[in-house]
């Protein structure tokens, strides 16, 4: 029992991984393949957590129990794509919001490989990206180049 949970366990991990990798005959040069490896190993650039007074400055309006958008991304062969996703706060600190998602969401579909969220999956929001409204959330990601539609 314990191998067979191993196993499956081995396997969802090297799939999962196997979505962040470029395809090297797709790149027409050894320095493109580089550069999108490289893009995609560093993620979406704005990636930091926001201070703690930032952060109650931004979500003022959020408590516990609130519906949202947040926003979800995945790197698929070097470049990241994003959609938004309703969400609610389940748990507010200081400096976080832990958010469930109420829809599931297909980010970008990759051959043998969908980047997707589901439905009750849960997230620690720590960069402020979460919105009143999926117009906001979409704008966000046009604004970052990640919107995928």
């Amino acid at each position: 029992m314990r191998i067979s949970l191993f196993i499956i366990l081995f396997a969802t991990l090297g799939g999962l991984a196997s979505c962040h990798r470029v395809d090297k005959k797709a790149a027409q040069t050894e320095g493109e393949y580089l550069m999108k490896l490289e893009k995609a190993k560093a993620g979406p650039q704005d990636t930091t957590a926001i201070s703690a007074e930032e952060f109650q400055k931004k979500f003022s309006w959020v408590k516990e129990g609130t519906e949202g958008y947040a926003a979800v991304t995945a790197p698929i062969n070097g470049h990241y794509y994003g959609r938004p996703i309703k969400a609610r706060v389940i748990r507010k600190t200081d400096r976080e919001l832990k958010l469930r998602f109420l829809e599931s969401v297909m980010v970008a579909p990759a051959k043998n490989c969908p980047a997707e969220v589901k439905s009750g999956q849960t997230y620690w929001e720590k960069r402020g990206a979460f919105w009143k409204t999926r117009e906001e959330a979409k704008k966000y990601l046009a604004k970052h180049g990640w919107l995928g539609e």
